[in-house]
């Protein structure tokens, strides 16, 4: 998986004990934690890549059979793919699993069904909003999926571009802009960069509540990272300023992805 598969594996294996060994959440960047090591390369335009291709699929099921076979050869019961992008192929996948894997998308739409929401926003990368992961399975069931405009997508894919280089709070630099665009050229009309990761995504949230919705998926595994929580979902607090200078106050619960998989596997096992 993703930057997001260090705190996954924290929350799946220790849940918070005080003891485990990891860096917090918001301390698993580039070369500080000996678990989890960025490229600066896409992973996502790879996935995508293989999933378009005329023969992408197959060499999905088979590099994924294979990894299967050596986990269980490993002692492992159960695999985790702590990344929503790549369940465009999960159901291709599944009669090529020698071991059981939850699925992230359908774990977190049952969440969703549980609380009885009927209108949820989703963040995610463009691809995962663009394929419909979430909205075929929750449409169906009755609830809304409300997404941000196509250039407010932009601008949270960038936003998780700078969370997988360990930036959440700073604005990027222009030469860091210019080298990221140089390495990976594919994403310069999928990406925009301006504010910090954290102002571009509380901003999202407050786009998305301004179109009527009270809860948001982070439907990408780097999301979660940057509110340094450990539950499956959480709370923000949003300010609103009305056309009288009024400020209103106003309370967004935040599905946390990351962890909703984890409890998921957990149940799965247990």
């Amino acid at each position: 998986g993703p930057m997001g598969s260090a705190p996954e594996l924290q929350a799946f294996a220790f849940g918070d004990d005080p003891g485990f060994p990891f860096a917090p959440r918001n301390e698993v960047l580039l070369g500080k934690s000996r678990f989890c090591q960025v490229k600066f390369k896409s992973g996502e335009k790879i996935i995508e890549k293989l999933i378009f291709d005329k023969n992408g699929k197959q060499k999905l099921r088979e590099i994924c059979k294979t990894k299967m076979e050596n986990f269980a050869s490993l002692g492992a019961d159960i695999v985790i793919a702590p990344c929503n992008t790549f369940h465009k192929i999960y159901h291709d996948l599944q009669d090529n699993n020698s071991l059981p894997m939850p699925s992230i998308i359908e774990a977190v739409s049952n969440s969703v069904l549980n609380m009885g929401i009927k209108n949820i926003g989703l963040l995610g990368t463009t691809f995962t909003i663009n394929n419909r992961l979430y909205h075929d399975i929750l449409e169906n069931k009755g609830v809304t999926v409300t997404t941000l405009s196509p250039e407010q997508n932009k601008d949270v894919r960038g936003a998780i571009q700078l969370i997988k280089v360990g930036n959440f709070y700073d604005k990027p630099t222009e030469s860091f802009i210019s080298d990221f665009f140089q390495a990976n050229p594919c994403l310069k009309d999928e990406c925009n960069f301006g504010n910090s990761a954290y102002d571009t995504i509380m901003q999202a949230i407050s786009s998305l509540h301004d179109k009527g919705v009270s809860h948001v998926i982070l439907g990408c595994t780097e999301l979660p990272l940057i509110f340094d929580q450990m539950s499956s979902t959480y709370e923000v607090q949003m300010s609103f300023e009305h056309l009288d200078d009024q400020i209103d106050d106003k309370t967004v619960t935040l599905l946390d992805s990351t962890y909703i998989l984890a409890e998921s596997a957990v149940s799965a096992i247990l």
